[in-house]
């Protein structure tokens, strides 16, 4: 896979990795960087939370002392993380790290995007635009965001992905904080970080069959290195409004450490909610990353 790849560090310096959770991009990350001597950069908006090393598959301690892995787990899970603070976090390593290869590897795709794309910073939303929001959630939900975008934001709303109700959320709050919506927003972006011609930007295309099991196998693996003790010490984040609290499969194994539900079916519906990030993964990739160089692994 490596020799396919045609890296080649005298010439691009920067190496981006994308694709869907469970796909091997950390596995092919660091054999890249042990054969070129480089480091890693982390990518994926959750592996950043210190609390979620098993349940979120940050690179294990012996991986990252094998080469530089930067920027996983560094964040408390109390606290807020951004793009906007990645990306500046990301200037600063292409600036410490000039002579080393960069792998940079994750599966969000906003992230990527922003990288090579630019990013407008939105002013922040304002506190009681999100109080607003909680209450709309508690009580007709997400349907009654859709309906409020598609008659005050239609071009957003026409772009979204209403299958994903963090989107959804974050789309409906920046209209009614800033009165500006977020396709609008879109279109104001800076000037880009990292061209993509200046990259090897590489997506990991794999199928649905290879990958439904990839994530039962992680799964279980996961089970093995102790999720369940993992998810124990971390059920009061789950009261936190952000996005370590939403981490996928916390929720359901949660469920099940309270007696909620056995194992199994905790494992089953961590499954789904794996599955159905995946797709929304692949869907953005398709859409958005038509000018990346696919890899099949089937």
């Amino acid at each position: 896979m490596i020799e396919e790849l045609g890296i080649d560090p005298d010439r691009k310096k920067i190496v981006l990795i994308a694709g869907a959770t469970a796909s091997g991009k950390s596995g092919l990350a660091l054999k890249i960087a042990k054969k070129h001597d480089g480091i890693i950069i982390n990518a994926d908006s959750l592996q950043v939370y210190e609390c979620w090393r098993i349940l979120t598959s940050r690179p294990s301690l012996e991986d990252e002392k094998m080469v530089p892995h930067l920027l996983y787990g560094h964040i408390s899970c109390h606290q807020p993380y951004s793009v906007s603070q990645w990306l500046d976090e990301v200037v600063q390593i292409l600036e410490a790290y000039k002579d080393k290869l960069k792998i940079i590897v994750g599966g969000t795709g906003l992230y990527f995007s922003s990288l090579t794309s630019g990013f407008t910073k939105i002013p922040e939303i304002k506190q009681e635009t999100k109080v607003l929001a909680q209450k709309i959630l508690k009580g007709d939900g997400i349907d009654r965001m859709l309906l409020e975008l598609s008659k005050n934001d239609a071009s957003t709303f026409e772009n979204l992905d209403r299958d994903n109700p963090r989107r959804v959320q974050r789309a409906w709050e920046v209209f009614n904080s800033t009165g500006v919506g977020l396709s609008t927003w879109f279109t104001l972006n800076n000037e880009a970080l990292v061209r993509l011609e200046e990259t090897k930007p590489v997506v990991l295309n794999v199928s649905k069959h290879k990958l439904e099991n990839n994530i039962s196998e992680r799964l279980d693996q996961m089970i093995r290195l102790g999720v369940l003790e993992e998810c124990k010490s971390n059920i009061p984040l789950l009261n936190l409004n952000n996005s370590a609290a939403k981490t996928i499969g916390a929720k359901e194994l949660v469920d099940h450490l309270k007696g909620n539900s056995t194992l199994e079916e905790a494992k089953y519906l961590t499954m789904v909610a794996t599955r159905q990030y995946a797709k929304r993964q692949r869907t953005w990739f398709r859409n958005k990353m038509k000018d990346w160089e696919w890899f099949n692994l089937n």
